[in-house]
């Protein structure tokens, strides 16, 4: 789209035109569409499309059937429990009862 002088001849009046190629947005939808898919693939990729690799990892999450996100938050509190500060912690229990 670019600018033009409105007709009428007022200086002051900007007028613009825009053009709508209803191809270009079938395009942009497609694009949409097959960026999703690429990154459902990635993860497909990651996890695997095997449901026994995701019941391995969600073996402890209590419910019928686990999903992604319960199972991407049993995984982050398990990692909570590998901080530092946390196994120093479990580090000085052990030292006292074995001592």
């Amino acid at each position: 789209s670019s600018p033009t002088k409105a007709a009428s001849g007022n200086a002051d009046c900007v007028t613009y035109e825009l053009f709508y190629r209803p191809e270009q947005a079938k395009f942009n939808e497609l694009s949409r569409a097959s960026e999703l898919e690429s990154r459902l693939a990635r993860l497909e990729q990651l996890i695997g499309k095997d449901n026994s690799v995701l019941s391995s990892i969600t073996s402890g999450i209590e419910g019928a059937k686990p999903d992604v996100m319960s199972s991407m938050s049993f995984l982050q509190a398990k990692m909570a429990l590998l901080d530092p500060q946390h196994m120093e912690a479990i580090n000085a229990r052990l030292t006292v009862c074995y001592t």
